[in-house]
């Protein structure tokens, strides 16, 4: 059984389209849909396809509607683990504070990655999830210049961390350009601490943010499975300074 690699994809179609029900399951993997987003991972090796009905958001169904993924299995690739730098935090003369001496790194669970080339203007060329562990997996795609790009973004639950400063834009963490053949790129988001103030991008900070929301989200769905979430956008930036006033 290979890795488990799982190809995140949003259909051609208007946002108030709301995907339905399977039709005809892959036989070498499963499908799971968020909204109009779907993530199908690979389980046995070998070319696969699926057939789905999808509906508007209004609920009007029509016969037309039924959409068919063919997918082929490629060798090589580009796989690896996503971590974050993680601070604990310490008390000194019952004072809390970041331990940055006891940095730790967690996985990034659940994200969402894409894989962009040169032209920055056009669509990603393959978007996938990481899993627990925070592995993940592109099938090869022929090109240079490409980069991975990490998104503050989870899916299940909806989840995104974003800059309210910067006018609300979705963090990410960039590999480096890399070429298309097979190759293991493991990413890490760093604290950015110098060891006495910040000295460089502070990368792991929406990540942790996410991390902590998606724990506190699956203490819940483990306490009561029934229960749905609605999405969830985190506001961060190192700009924001605490302030007083009447919270009402």
């Amino acid at each position: 059984m290979p890795p488990a690699g799982r190809i995140l994809a949003t259909p051609l179609m208007s946002s108030d389209v709301a995907v339905g029900e399977l039709v005809q399951p892959p036989q070498r993997g499963s499908v799971r849909f968020y909204g109009s987003d779907f993530v199908y991972t690979q389980q046995l090796v070998g070319d696969d396809c699926f057939t789905y009905r999808f509906s508007r958001a209004s609920g009007a169904r029509e016969r037309s509607n039924l959409a068919t993924v063919r997918l082929r299995q490629v060798p090589g690739g580009i796989h690896g683990r996503l971590a974050y730098a993680f601070v604990p935090t310490g008390r000194r003369g019952g004072t809390p504070f970041l331990d940055y001496a006891s940095e730790q790194r967690r996985p990034m669970r659940g994200l969402r990655l894409q894989l962009v080339g040169a032209d920055a203007d056009a669509p990603p060329l393959a978007q996938t999830l990481s899993d627990a562990q925070g592995a993940y997996l592109f099938a090869a795609v022929a090109g240079t210049n490409l980069q991975v790009q990490v998104l503050a973004q989870a899916l299940a639950p909806a989840i995104e961390v974003v800059d309210n400063v910067g006018h609300g834009a979705l963090y990410a963490m960039a590999s480096q350009p890399l070429a298309g053949d097979a190759q293991r790129l493991d990413l890490t988001a760093a604290s950015g601490w110098g060891g006495g103030d910040y000295t460089a991008p502070r990368t792991a900070a929406p990540f942790a943010l996410l991390d902590a929301a998606y724990d506190a989200a699956a203490a819940f769905a483990t306490a009561r499975p029934e229960m749905r979430f609605a999405p969830l956008r985190i506001n961060w930036s190192t700009q924001n300074v605490p302030q007083e006033g009447d919270v009402a």
